[in-house]
């Protein structure tokens, strides 16, 4: 039975490691999925023709037409998305029509851009266009202009569920020179977010004014996905406050 006794040390250790830690620290990013495509990495994909390992350069290689709606991921497995994570890529546009667009990110099972953490190297209305998007329990995108034609970028986004913010920092490749840096709020992610990949299946029924037609190539090169471990000193305290309760626990039982 638990007693009142035992609800008052749970309290107690629950305000110490709030007072102690009132916002967890991460030691560490583990990653959970990597590849540099000096090998096949054999993603899952409804078009091996246009989406594809590139053996000659050692990328990835991205042909797309809007209301083709192809896509090519890989199923990452454990993964929690509502827990802090990071996602390392490189991309480069080598052409692209209006309306057209790389769409990469992790993707729930439908594989529908409105609900992935992602971003979309886009050509839109307003120019060349990085939008950064959050999913279905997201706020408003936050997007850039000014991207350019075959420059790699490197991009770095990060999930913290302790501020619910989903953020992408943008780099020049070459010169590692900042060109952007992008934020959004979530509430959460659907539990399946663990699909990574690129996919246009949201454009594949074009709207008015949008191209059917549009097309877009590219490359993603050197992905990374890491999960973050808590800090050792993080995890002694709780370890020591759980075996306090313990050994309380126990002394009262032994008592009765």
């Amino acid at each position: 039975m638990i007693t009142l006794r035992f609800r008052i040390a749970c309290c107690v250790l629950g305000a110490s490691l709030a007072t102690l830690f009132p916002a967890p620290s991460w030691a560490d990013w583990v990653p959970v999925y990597s590849t540099d495509f000096s090998s096949d990495p054999n993603w899952t994909t409804d078009d091996s023709t246009n989406l594809k390992w590139d053996s000659g350069s050692g990328t990835f290689s991205g042909h797309q037409k809007n209301t083709e709606g192809t896509h090519a991921y890989a199923a990452i497995s454990p993964f929690y998305p509502n827990q802090a994570w990071r996602l390392a890529f490189d991309t480069r546009i080598n052409s692209e029509d209006w309306s057209a667009g790389l769409t990469f990110g992790i993707f729930d099972s439908r594989l529908l851009w409105p609900n992935a953490a992602g971003v979309d190297y886009g050509l839109s209305d307003g120019g060349d266009v990085i939008n950064l998007r959050g999913g279905p329990g997201a706020s408003l995108d936050d997007y850039v202009h000014g991207w350019s034609l075959n420059t790699w970028y490197h991009n770095e986004m990060k999930y913290d569920p302790l501020t619910n913010q989903l953020t992408l920092v943008v780099t020049e490749r070459s010169t590692d020179v900042l060109h952007s840096s992008l934020s959004v709020t979530i509430s959460s992610f659907p539990e399946d977010t663990s699909f990574l990949g690129v996919s246009r299946l949201h454009i594949k029924n074009t709207g008015p004014g949008a191209d059917p037609d549009a097309i877009v190539d590219y490359n993603v090169d050197n992905i990374t996905l890491y999960a973050a471990a808590p800090e050792p000193e993080t995890m002694l305290l709780l370890g020591c406050g759980l075996a306090g309760i313990f050994l309380f626990v126990r002394r009262r039982t032994v008592r009765a």
